[in-house]
């Protein structure tokens, strides 16, 4: 049996500037038109192109295109495609604007079989990349002003893109952990509303919330390995810098299998700041702190004190604590920017790609053979690891790729 596919990738002459509705019904029109023509080509399975019925404006953050979005699967643009679909005897694939309750955005893939019927939706975020950014941008969604301070260190190009969001931003002359009590006291003389991730006594309903948070991303990688036929992971690797994402990982793999099943987690710090490492080496069970201005690439990882709330699930679930150099973060930049094979190719930021380069030190460095076999890493293993964020500095990340920067031996 032949199955023929077919791309649509169509140019969308409209000025940007008109009201979303006629750029939707211009795009739409468009779009019925070449899928006629697809149908005349005997095409049985169509994929349109990304978000199809306006410009391409994911690369933006103008909240004017929340108008674009509308339900999936019962929204008028999967509607219409369900009736395409069975008409033409055709496979469609339909990425459009969903809003899944107020507030809430994705850009979504319907897949609609060639008798009409509704198959189910893939969904990603387009999410502010940089720390900061989040709040940033929620606070211009919302009215509100926002307030962001950022540790010493901090290159002008991640102060520019916050700043861009509307924000007043501040670099202090302190490392991270030092700036985070700097900010509560301002938060405390000025009566603002503080939002981060790690937590201290009286200060714990929004990490917690924050740490839940988490938790929507290994639902997802849950769901979607078990959508594929995918048996679960036998270990995953997970960045940490205060561990509030690390725990919410953790959490629920610890929850979801159990003691016995529950795959083989390791925890991955910079080498310039191992607060989780050093914890786990102490004999008390108390927290250790890094002090310092713990320099490293791998900026949204320079944490020198462990979440509190986060702590006690880590020391009783995680396997192992590993501490990587910044060459390790920088060879999964490089990997990943440069897949092989029909791998797709990922732009991600140092802390986010860490994981990898790890990995891949691992299981190809004779030097860390003894690691290797601690871990039970084998060509059989299942390794699920988790990018977390975009290019935070797009000028760091050319050094790293085409500059050769942080090429020294992983360590």
């Amino acid at each position: 049996m032949i199955v023929r596919a077919g791309l649509l990738q169509l140019h969308h002459e409209l000025p940007g500037e008109l009201d979303i509705a006629v750029h939707k019904e211009a795009a739409i029109e468009k779009h019925v038109e070449w899928i006629k023509k697809a149908a005349a080509q005997s095409v049985n399975v169509l994929c349109l192109q990304e978000l199809f019925f306006a410009p391409y404006f994911a690369a933006e953050q103008d909240r004017r295109w929340y108008q674009a979005a509308e339900a999936v699967p019962d929204g008028p643009t999967v509607t219409l495609m369900k009736t395409l679909a069975k008409n033409y005897r055709m496979v469609l694939i339909v990425p459009l604007y969903e809003e899944a309750m107020a507030g809430v955005y994705y850009n979504t893939a319907a897949v609609i079989d060639a008798d009409g019927t509704y198959l189910g939706k893939f969904r990603k975020i387009h999410i502010p990349q940089v720390h900061g950014m989040g709040v940033a941008w929620t606070a211009r969604e919302l009215g509100q002003r926002a307030v962001i301070f950022l540790p010493a260190g901090t290159r002008s190009s991640r102060v520019e893109r916050i700043a861009a969001l509307g924000a007043e931003v501040h670099v202090t002359d302190m490392n991270y952990d030092d700036t985070v009590q700097h900010v509560a006291q301002q938060a405390a003389e000025h009566g603002w509303l503080l939002i981060q991730d790690t937590s201290w006594p009286g200060y714990e309903q929004i990490p917690r919330w924050v740490t839940q948070g988490y938790l929507s991303m290994a639902l997802e990688a849950f769901q979607q390995l078990g959508a594929q036929g995918m048996e679960p992971p036998t270990h995953v690797i997970l960045q940490a810098g205060v561990g509030s994402l690390a725990a919410a990982v953790t959490g629920f793999y610890a929850n979801r299998y159990g003691a016995a099943n529950c795959p083989t987690i390791l925890i991955a710090e910079p080498t310039l700041a191992p607060a989780l490492l050093e914890s786990a080496r102490r004999s008390d069970g108390q927290l250790a702190k890094i002090g310092g201005p713990m320099e490293t690439v791998m900026a949204g990882l320079a944490c020198g004190e462990p979440n509190p709330l986060a702590w006690p699930l880590l020391r009783s679930w995680a396997g192992f604590f590993v501490a990587c150099s910044d060459s390790v973060a920088a060879r999964g930049t490089r990997i990943l920017s440069n897949p092989l094979g029909e791998d797709p190719r990922i732009l991600a930021g140092e802390s986010g790609s860490m994981p990898l380069g790890l990995l891949v030190s691992l299981m190809d460095d004779p030097r860390f053979h003894k690691a290797r076999e601690a871990f039970r890493l084998t060509s059989q293993s299942r390794i699920l690891l988790f990018n977390t964020e975009g290019i935070p500095d797009p000028g760091l990340f050319l050094d790293i790729v085409w500059n050769g920067d942080y090429c020294a031996e992983p360590k």
